[in-house]
């Protein structure tokens, strides 16, 4: 996020042992979240965008048609999905 780059600047600037220490922390954590929370964070974006234009993109009387042409359909987006 933008608030730890700007405390690693500020780190940086001061150049004591502790906040020498204290950057690489900041490093850390920063890589661990970019390595996990921005991934799964996409996935999951891209994941409800892709339900969303499954859902809008489908004909009117489709979307309007009631049991089974409409179950069926969302089976076919959920198999895209997965692969």
């Amino acid at each position: 996020s933008f608030s730890t780059l700007w405390l690693s600047f500020l780190m940086i600037q001061q150049n004591t042992q502790a906040h020498h220490f204290m950057f690489h922390l900041l490093n850390l954590k920063g890589y661990l979240n970019t390595q996990v929370w921005v991934p799964a964070f996409i996935w999951r974006w891209n994941q409800q965008r892709w339900h969303y234009l499954a859902e809008t993109a489908r004909p009117q009387p489709l979307q309007e048609s009631a049991g089974g042409t409409r179950r069926d359909t969302r089976k076919s987006s959920q198999l895209c999905l997965s692969h």
